[in-house]
């Protein structure tokens, strides 16, 4: 075995045994994430397997938004191709903001030509606004930021006064433990479980 893969296996006992117990996410390069959507990884995320898991996002969107005098603004944490913009094209919103680390992704996001939408290639760390939103939401997608809590806790001044998150995360033991550390910072407004035919799960929360 080479030294490369020796490291690799290394950092993958150490974050299993170290990492994941303590609520740390694991992250996908660019790179690896670029490949997988060319060769078609991700393509599962584009199934009614999924559907169930999108729409309680997109329903707490809606129950939340009819406190709103107005449409709110969206900031979608880990897009992809945009599958959830896409549910919320057919409700009222003002501005959707997608956020993805793979160019592959956004770039197809882009060309389904969602209204009022626009779809920006960056990390959960490195990317800033100057806007405030409403709703921050994710799916699938937080527990590959390093730190998630303190992606979080960034993102926080993101919202305005009365936003919120809805973050939604499959039912792993490594994505427990990430929300035993993100519920130690956060209330959680709402929670809802979701299992679709296959047996997969999702945790759903509304936090704030």
């Amino acid at each position: 075995m080479s030294i490369n893969g020796v490291f690799e296996i290394a950092q993958k006992i150490h974050y299993r045994l170290f990492l994941a117990p303590m609520g740390y996410g694991k992250p996908i390069s660019k790179e690896q994430l670029n490949y997988d959507y060319k060769i078609g990884t991700w393509n599962f995320l584009n199934s009614i397997d999924e559907l169930a898991n999108y729409m309680v996002v997109v329903g707490y969107v809606q129950h939340f938004a009819k406190s709103l005098d107005y449409s709110p603004n969206i900031l979608d944490l880990g897009c992809g191709i945009g599958n959830v913009a896409e549910l919320l094209d057919g409700y009222s919103r003002g501005k959707y903001i997608g956020l993805d680390v793979s160019d592959e992704a956004i770039n197809e996001a882009k060309k389904r030509g969602f209204k009022n939408a626009d779809f920006y290639i960056g990390t959960f760390e490195e990317w800033e606004s100057e806007e405030k939103f409403d709703f921050i939401i994710s799916t699938g997608a937080i527990h590959y930021a390093k730190n998630p809590v303190e992606i979080l806790q960034k993102y926080s001044k993101f919202l305005k006064n009365d936003g919120k998150f809805i973050i939604s995360l499959w039912q792993t033991s490594t994505n427990k433990a990430i929300w035993r550390k993100i519920e130690k910072h956060f209330e959680v407004v709402d929670s809802t479980v979701v299992k679709n035919h296959k047996g997969v799960s999702w945790d759903i929360k509304v936090l704030r």
